[in-house]
């Protein structure tokens, strides 16, 4: 594989797969006036139903990075991918506000265990002085993308067609589009040129400390309060600030499985 089918195969097609893991994680920001009109949904209810990705995601990111460890990226990515996108389509034919709930924490946990599985992607298919620019790529410009671009797409999918299709069109484009691109573009782990198959060790288990001990907790408390701080006005919550700046602590504090 040459660098530039490098930078395509993997680079752009896990950027291509974040856009759309952040479309699908902010579809209900922008249909949630709609939904809670059409299903009756109180305040106290919506908030749970916005919360609950978080919920799923903190905890399940942390196990994110012992997985890279264990299996092939590849397989996890769009075993994730596959799973969420099937969540986000049942949200579109559904009026239960459990069966929502549910599918919200379906999509928490299921991209928590995927935003790990990117670093390895860097790690495995890219050299040192590479890495940098393959982790802005990989992790950040999808990201962004969505953000930006984001609620101009959705917005007008939630006028022209409403709520119940912005879910199943953004669902059935991880099962059409994003799963086929990863079988077919992603490689196994093993034909990566820096890959290291890990050393044989003894099984242990898997407790906090076998997480990173210490030097983890360190890292992740000032962080979350940080993040609690700095969300108080970003957000105008001190809870919202709360539920938002863990998950993203613990994103980080998955990373350092791999390390």
């Amino acid at each position: 594989m040459t660098s530039m089918q490098k930078w395509l195969r993997i680079g752009a097609t896990l950027m291509f797969g974040l856009f759309v893991a952040y479309l699908d994680r902010s579809n209900l920001s922008v249909t949630l006036p709609t939904i809670t009109h059409d299903l009756n949904i109180d305040g106290a209810t919506a908030s749970i139903v916005l919360t609950i990705f978080l919920i799923g995601y903190a905890f399940s990111n942390i196990f994110g990075g012992v997985f890279t460890q264990r299996y092939d990226p590849k397989k996890i990515v769009i075993l994730m991918v596959l799973i969420w996108s099937i969540a986000t389509v049942f949200v579109g034919f559904t009026s239960s506000v459990y069966v929502i709930l549910i599918c919200r924490l379906v999509l928490g946990i299921t991209e928590g265990i995927y935003w790990p599985q990117q670093s390895r992607f860097a790690s495995d298919w890219f050299s040192d002085k590479e890495r940098t620019q393959a982790n802005s790529i990989i992790q950040y410009y999808g990201q962004f993308l969505a953000l930006g671009l984001g609620f101009m797409i959705l917005s007008p999918l939630d006028a022209a067609f409403g709520w119940r299709n912005v879910f199943i069109i953004t669902g059935v484009i991880g099962i059409v589009v994003v799963v086929p691109l990863y079988i077919t573009m992603l490689k196994k782990q093993e034909e990566a040129p820096y890959y290291r198959a890990p050393a044989p060790t003894e099984k242990t288990k898997l407790t906090l400390e076998s997480l990173g001990g210490t030097p983890s907790y360190s890292l992740f408390l000032p962080t979350s309060l940080k993040g609690c701080c700095s969300g108080e006005l970003r957000y105008g919550s001190p809870w919202l600030s709360i539920l938002s700046a863990i998950p993203d602590s613990v994103k980080h504090w998955s990373v350092l499985c791999l390390i």
